[in-house]
């Protein structure tokens, strides 16, 4: 994990009746710590990660550090809930709902499981329920502003309250078809919502929303569609989407162990030869079409370039792909109907993502927004979006813990040339593929993740 070497364990679920199908423990022998805890949950696709940033490997009961420890009022400024009433302490563990609870409540259950949460600890915070209205907001005069679970303005993890604690510009107007922050004062959160609540009421302000500690907040109800925002077919998560393409590079294995054959993983020097790819994708979703072009550099010792093209007509229930290895071709006509379907337009497949963070781009400082989806119960999804565009895109397989990074540019959604998903007279393809191969068509990453059922 990063510059750390851990080992990897796994545990069935001790708890009945949970939901939870394992718990994965990354464990640094040389360093004595826990490196990193994935709790996953199966049933509902989704995973619980918890990144250790320091590990004291010590049982201390009676640390004098927290002997006098108690809630201080003046030092600490805190709001009694009935004042904001999204926290409660029930009886009972919590079976909220809420992001946050969900996310407690998981954090708690796999700390519980590993035994290092104390059980009178595990049963306050398990208790603990966030309510659903905590993505509202009111500013004194009474308007409700909602949290927005997409489209957050790249600005908001530059200027915004959730990265700037004293001189902010959280405050967010179109100014040229684009999305600015603009404030630039010292505030707390609610004069910043009150003074949004002010300017709303001014139709010549352009003021679109908030960037507030916790997400980008706009006035409850505003779904109208704004000239700061790249418009209908050209957003990354818009459900008008009907086309889309960019050149990406890619790298593979980002991290964790490749296996061989015999199911022996592979360490060692092998693992620091990492496939360095590039290529072009071009998706029409409308007629379920796909084109790509994809060269791996440094293949194996012997293979040192490998290129391959992939044309999927499912208006055809067809798929043509050929590969390149130094002076030989090999290309495969293939009849996809039992294997994927035909079927009509393809929903826009990024919108399956559920907002999990506001990040960076991997290996970049840019801000983005990001989003997590499942194409299966093991294979994880990961996109990145900045400025309304998809900037970095990751695929985890869980089961063997690789992962596989692509990097996105130049977006375009304009409509696609015909041509591109028409193969040439070059392409001498044969008709017959091996029943292994056409048995594992239904579960091709590039499918999955691109073109999903309807």
């Amino acid at each position: 994990l990063g510059n750390q070497g851990c080992n990897h364990f796994q545990y069935a679920s001790a708890i009945p009746d949970t939901g939870t199908d394992s718990l994965d423990l990354w464990y640094s022998e040389e360093d004595d710590s826990i490196c990193q805890i994935d709790l996953q949950r199966l049933p509902e696709m989704s995973t619980v990660r918890m990144k250790v940033m320091s590990y004291m490997n010590e049982f201390m009961p009676e640390v004098s550090l927290f002997s006098d420890f108690h809630g201080d009022e003046d030092e600490w400024s805190c709001d009694t809930t009935s004042r904001r009433p999204w926290l409660h302490h029930g009886a009972k563990l919590s079976a909220s709902k809420a992001p946050t609870s969900a996310t407690v409540a998981s954090m708690v259950e796999a700390l519980g499981m590993l035994g290092v949460l104390p059980s009178q600890a595990a049963s306050v915070l398990g208790s603990l329920s966030w309510d659903e209205a905590l993505s509202l907001r009111t500013s004194t005069s009474g308007l409700t502003l909602e949290r927005q679970e997409h489209g957050a303005p790249s600005c908001c993890m530059e200027d915004g309250l959730q990265v700037k604690t004293g001189l902010a510009s959280p405050l967010v107007k179109a100014v040229n078809g684009e999305q600015q922050c603009f404030g630039s004062d010292t505030k707390t959160e609610q004069e910043w919502i009150n003074q949004f609540a002010s300017l709303l009421a001014d139709p010549h302000s352009q003021v679109l929303g908030v960037c507030l500690t916790d997400g980008f907040y706009k006035q409850q109800g505003d779904s109208s569609a704004d000239s700061s925002e790249i418009s209908s077919s050209d957003d990354v998560m818009s459900p008008l989407l009907t086309s889309f393409g960019f050149s990406f590079e890619s790298i593979h294995p980002l991290h964790g162990f490749s296996t061989a054959l015999g199911g022996q993983k592979v360490t060692g020097e092998v693992m620091r030869s990492r496939h360095h790819g590039h290529g072009e994708i071009r998706v029409d979703l409308e007629h379920r079409r796909l084109y790509l072009r994809s060269t791996t550099k440094d293949f194996s010792s012997g293979i040192p370039e490998v290129t391959s093209e992939i044309i999927y007509r499912g208006d055809r229930n067809q798929l043509w792909a050929r590969f390149r290895l130094n002076a030989k071709e090999q290309c495969w006509q293939i009849d996809t109907s039992q294997a994927l379907g035909g079927g009509g337009r393809a929903p826009n497949p990024f919108r399956r993502g559920k907002l999990s963070g506001h990040s960076t781009i991997p290996y970049t400082s840019q801000a983005a927004q990001k989003y997590t989806f499942f194409v299966a119960p093991e294979k994880r999804v990961d996109i990145f979006v900045r400025d309304h565009t998809l900037g970095y895109l990751e695929l985890t397989d869980l089961t063997r813990d690789v992962a596989t990074g692509v990097r996105s540019q130049g977006w375009i959604t304009a409509p696609l040339s015909e041509e591109i998903f028409e193969v040439g007279q070059d392409w001498q393809c044969e008709q017959e593929l091996p029943d292994k191969y056409l048995d594992q068509l239904a579960t091709w990453d590039l499918i999955q993740v691109f073109l999903p059922p309807e």
